[in-house]
């Protein structure tokens, strides 16, 4: 969803909420390994927030400027394991739990 507001010309907001998901699965590819437990892991789910402005200042001088933030749930990691056997670690997906990512996207042109 997402909302826009034009407080006046030449400066444009919005605020954006979405949410996504990645499917949950089964590490088959070493299911003779032992020490792969569990085999499957959880999907994972994303709650993503935006608030955001695209502003023109003068006629020269253009900013915009994103505030962004994602919860994730039950997050995806790869991980590396050690396979008795096996002269190289295999490359498994685990859940790691809840993770945050924020920050500040913010360009400015002048031309």
């Amino acid at each position: 969803a997402m909302l826009a507001f034009r407080p006046r010309p030449g400066i444009n907001t919005h605020f954006r909420y979405s949410k996504g998901f990645k499917s949950g699965g089964y590490n088959i590819d070493f299911v003779t390994a032992p020490v792969l437990t569990p085999l499957e892991f959880d999907d994972e789910s994303g709650d993503h927030y935006e608030l955001g402005a695209k502003m023109q200042l003068t006629d020269s001088l253009f900013v915009n400027a994103v505030l962004f933030r994602t919860d994730y749930d039950d997050l995806q990691q790869s991980e590396y394991t050690l396979v008795p056997g096996q002269p190289l670690p295999v490359i498994t997906t685990k859940n790691s739990g809840q993770a945050r990512t924020e920050g500040l996207e913010l360009t400015a042109q002048y031309e």
